[in-house]
């Protein structure tokens, strides 16, 4: 029941997620944008980027408007 449910949050959730490359985890990922509360990196930059994530804990780039 829980990897169906983890399968469906991840199906649902509507940001772009990018991975870091793990022998650098704390270099940003190519085209992220923004970290998200949670640790996840994203390349989106309009509103309601990373908002099933914590939220944006930092930008890389100026978020749109």
């Amino acid at each position: 029941m829980f990897k169906i449910l983890l399968a469906a949050m991840i199906l649902a959730c509507p940001q772009d997620i990018i991975t870091p490359d793990p022998s650098h985890p704390n270099v940003p990922p190519k085209g992220a944008s923004a970290m998200c509360g949670d640790g996840n990196w994203t390349d989106q930059t309009g509103a309601g980027t990373c908002t099933d994530h914590g939220g944006v804990k930092a930008w890389l780039t100026p978020p749109k408007r």
